[in-house]
């Protein structure tokens, strides 16, 4: 999860890892893997997945802190969504 993003024409790879995104005008990065970072996808092994991303447009930022949870998130952003979206994609992991 990464919340008050500045608007973006494109989401870059790479983000860097850390609770506050300097590069995105002091975005919050959640928690991924016990870390503050998205780690990519990371299937079962050889099945594949489907991965489902939803970004939100809100009218204010979020305060929240770096370690809150997916549903805090989602509560905070209760009565601010202005548009959705979602993009979904299959995954196969090849590996050993």
């Amino acid at each position: 999860m990464i919340w008050n993003l500045s608007v973006q024409t494109v989401i870059p790879e790479g983000i860097p890892h850390g609770g506050t995104v300097a590069s995105f005008g002091g975005a919050i990065q959640g928690i991924a893997y016990g870390r503050n970072r998205y780690k990519g996808p990371k299937p079962p092994l050889r099945s594949i997945h489907t991965y489902v991303f939803t970004v939100f447009v809100l009218d204010c930022q979020i305060d929240l802190a770096s370690d809150s949870r997916k549903q805090d998130l989602l509560r905070k952003m209760e009565g601010h969504i202005l548009q959705q979206a979602r993009l979904s994609g299959k995954f196969q992991s090849h590996r050993e």
